[in-house]
């Protein structure tokens, strides 16, 4: 996900440490921002397989999701990781793909202060001081 929400392109400038950086502090804003939400939804929820395709390296798994009498497609996207168990790639509700959505907002980041630039910002959206390491940091949310 972290690969795709910057682009190819971007992320082979990225040096490992750079990388490391990005990867970590993508990886804390979606279990911070979205995993709460989510754990939230789903479990108030009914959730139904509609359909599963495949294509190239990707599962495309179309579901619905009932809430009460609401009710919203959601698609997952998934990739096996180097392990070999599938990891989520993106999920779409709706029309809203989140993955689509992360790469137009990195995008913008990137071209007004560039990739050092976007990590700072997404430390800032967990309230990260800059100068601190995002693994200690991490382990203080949890």
């Amino acid at each position: 996900m972290a690969e795709s929400s910057v682009g190819q392109v971007q992320w082979n400038k990225l040096n490992a440490t750079q990388k490391r950086e990005f990867v970590s502090a993508l990886r804390h804003l979606v279990e911070n921002r979205y995993y709460r939400r989510w754990q939230h939804i789903f479990h108030k929820s009914k959730l139904t397989i509609l359909s599963e395709t495949t294509t190239r390296n990707e599962l495309w798994v179309k579901t619905m999701l009932s809430i009460g009498k609401k009710q919203s497609y959601v698609t997952w996207r998934l990739r096996r990781n180097n392990n070999g168990e599938p990891m989520v790639v993106s999920l779409t509700v709706g029309e809203k793909d989140l993955l689509t959505r992360m790469t137009v907002r990195f995008q913008k980041q990137i071209a007004k202060s560039g990739i050092e630039g976007l990590i700072a910002w997404l430390k800032d959206k967990l309230d990260i001081d800059p100068n601190e390491s995002i693994n200690s940091t991490a382990m203080s949310l949890i």
